[in-house]
Parts: C-alpha cells; sequence; structure tokens
C-alpha cells in the first residue's frame, strides 16, 4: 500500500465511505417494513370485558395474574415436599436400617399436605372468579 499516491487513497477513502452510507441508508429504509409486521391479537382476559372499559380489562388481566402467581406458588410448594421425600429416602438408605415408618408417615404428610394445596387453590380461583 505504501506505492499507492495519498491522493488516490484518500479517494478510495471517500468512496469506501459512501458506499458504507449507502448500504447504511438502504437498510434503515428497510427497517420499518421489519417493524410493521403482522402482530397477534391480544387476547381478553378471562372476565371478558365490555370493549372500551379499561378498568374491568385491568381487573381482568390483575385476577389472572394472581391465579398464575398462586398456581407457581402450588407447583413450588409440591416441589418441596417432594424434595422433602426424596432426601428422606435416601437419608434412611445410608442408615443401617431403613425406617419405613418415618417414610411411610413423611409421604402420608406430603399426600395431604399436596391435596390440601390443590384443594385451596382451586377454592381461591373460584372465589377470585
Amino acid at each position: 500500500m505504501s506505492s499507492i499516491k495519498p491522493s488516490v487513497k484518500k479517494s478510495w477513502s471517500k468512496t469506501r465511505n459512501a458506499a458504507v452510507l449507502a448500504l447504511v441508508s438502504l437498510n434503515m429504509a428497510m427497517l420499518p417494513s421489519v417493524a410493521f409486521a403482522a402482530v397477534p391479537t391480544q387476547i381478553a382476559p378471562s372476565t371478558q370485558p365490555a370493549s372500551g372499559d379499561y378498568l374491568s380489562l385491568f381487573k381482568g388481566f390483575a385476577k389472572d395474574g394472581v391465579d398464575v402467581i398462586a398456581l407457581v406458588l402450588a407447583a413450588g410448594a409440591l416441589l418441596v415436599f417432594g424434595t422433602m421425600l426424596v432426601t428422606e429416602i435416601a437419608e434412611q438408605r445410608k442408615a443401617p436400617k431403613f425406617d419405613w415408618g418415618r417414610v411411610g408417615a413423611l409421604f402420608g404428610l406430603v399426600s395431604i399436605s399436596a391435596v390440601g394445596i390443590m384443594y385451596f387453590i382451586n377454592d381461591a380461583i373460584a372465589v377470585i372468579t
């Protein structure tokens, strides 16, 4: 490159800058067509409010959000209970004598708790609705 005259280098640099500017401009011109793509329609909340009733719309989305949060917390509680049961079985396997009484009692407690959680979540969702 050292054999190229400085005026040619400057001219080539201007041409390259113009080409980059043209490509950037072309990309920017094509950008709005991508930005205005077809978006999916909004799903109404489970309360089905009337058109234009934004307060009821917000209440419906809040109710649906509370339902989802309650179900996630219930699923987390079930995972914790399952982890407790698996941990107890692992501890009993390491013990010199496997105690089925402790495992059975914990299994019963986990089962009753799981049924209770599902019952109360179902009632809570019915009350919120």
